[in-house]
């Protein structure tokens, strides 16, 4: 199965001509090795790729970094705003570590990241528990530990640690990373209270406000864009399904939802596996 649907992924979507592909399914169908739950599973890759998925929140166009420097050049004065800077490193967080709406808003602690600042490629761990949707993260509730790099230009690292020496929070082990925002009736920032953790609601609209200011429609995207963002440029970095796969945490081939850009990342795939020998079909030929 898993063969297959990497194959059906890979290259029978090329140019998003689905005929080859049904005709294939139903021909398979015929095969004992092949069982209708493979059948059907495989069929709902095909949905995934042509996004045919009925859930809404899978359907959000990805924010890719592109987009995360116009924010942070055109509308996030993160120089002068903590509340900008709140959003800005929430946003870089959520992309570069691939993180889910419920893992980013999962009251990380200060004493929940580890920091290397001493090797050549400076990084940060994150220790992500108690989900609040099962089956997401670690089902015994002790997480798992996301490692994110950082990179030239604006990264996740380079911001939260800004945001640990701002707020000394490595002196402050049990507050949390992300704090509650305190507004006034005009929404100005009142205070930040880091004994309670950062709202959701406050953060999509900081999102919101952002992808409108740089002229797209907000109502495309969503939290969950930013880990869409980050999958589909790792794709296009080259990296292979099974890394995403394992980069992001996906158990199953639901990463393949990921391959979204409008350069065809479906087609450059195809075209490196060609290009560099990697692709064989069965048998080894």
């Amino acid at each position: 199965y898993e063969s297959l649907a990497i194959f059906l992924a890979h290259f029978l979507e090329v140019g998003g001509k689905l005929s080859i592909c049904n005709q294939g399914l139903l021909s398979l169908s015929k095969l004992p090795w092949l069982n209708s739950d493979d059948l059907y599973l495989l069929s709902k890759i095909r949905k995934e790729i042509r996004l045919e998925d009925p859930k809404p929140i899978a359907r959000k166009i990805p924010i890719k970094k592109g987009m995360i420097g116009q924010g942070l050049s055109r509308y996030w004065k993160v120089k002068e705003s903590m509340s900008d800077l709140l959003a800005a490193t929430i946003t870089l967080l959520g992309h570069n570590g691939l993180l889910r709406g419920d893992e980013i808003f999962s009251r990380i602690r200060a004493k929940d990241v580890t920091w290397d600042h001493t090797s050549a490629k400076r990084s940060m761990s994150l220790h992500i528990g108690q989900p609040t949707q099962p089956g997401k993260t670690a089902e015994d509730g002790s997480g798992f530990i996301l490692q994110i790099f950082d990179y030239l230009g604006p990264s996740a690292y380079k911001y939260l640690r800004t945001w640990f020496d701002l707020h000394d929070l490595w002196s402050k082990s049990e507050s949390y990373i992300f704090p509650n925002v305190v507004t006034s009736n005009k929404g100005k920032t009142v205070q930040l209270l880091f004994n309670e953790c950062v709202s959701k609601k406050w953060y999509e609209r900081q999102l919101d406000a952002m992808l409108t200011a740089i002229g797209e429609d907000s109502k495309r995207y969503s939290v969950h864009s930013l880990r869409a963002g980050g999958a589909t440029e790792l794709f296009l970095a080259g990296a292979s399904l099974a890394m995403v796969q394992n980069y992001g945490r996906w158990t199953s081939l639901s990463a393949l939802i990921y391959f979204r850009d409008s350069c065809g990342i479906i087609a450059y795939a195809a075209a490196r596996a060609f290009e560099t020998g990697t692709f064989q079909c069965a048998g080894g030929n």
